[in-house]
């Protein structure tokens, strides 16, 4: 039983002691306009842990969508300590391409042929 409160004692101090840290903190570094941002994080020794304001887990990930670039902040809090850590996500226009207006052009002359929309023009060796 000595032994068993000795092990759950140290367990105890080692904890306190050990230093607060963010292992991971990842977000891709561009996205497209209103595209998903997922964020992985995992911090160890914190007894707070947010991101934008909103509490989360030490470990976990989170999807939010941004208009604009912007910089995202880990925030750490515990033990007096305050940790922060940053990524920047660079957002950019989403592209919107027009189909493109192809009217196909169909020849009553029978040496025009349509294939695709690429005409081809049939011609004899005797012209």
């Amino acid at each position: 039983m000595r032994m068993l409160c000795l092990l759950a004692m140290l367990l105890i101090i080692a904890f306190c002691m050990a230093p607060m840290r963010v292992i991971e903190f990842t977000a891709p570094q561009r996205v497209e306009e209103n595209e998903e941002i997922t964020f992985y994080w995992q911090v160890e020794n914190a007894g707070k842990v947010s991101i934008d304001r909103e509490n989360l887990p030490h470990t976990g990930m989170l999807s939010v969508r941004a208009d604009k670039s912007r910089t995202f902040i880990l925030e750490c809090e515990g033990k007096g300590k305050k940790l922060t850590k940053e990524v920047v996500v660079e957002v950019y226009p989403k592209i919107v391409m027009d189909k493109p207006k192809i009217k196909p052009e169909v020849h009553k002359d029978e040496s025009k042929f349509l294939k695709g929309l690429v005409e081809y023009t049939l011609t004899s060796d005797d012209d």
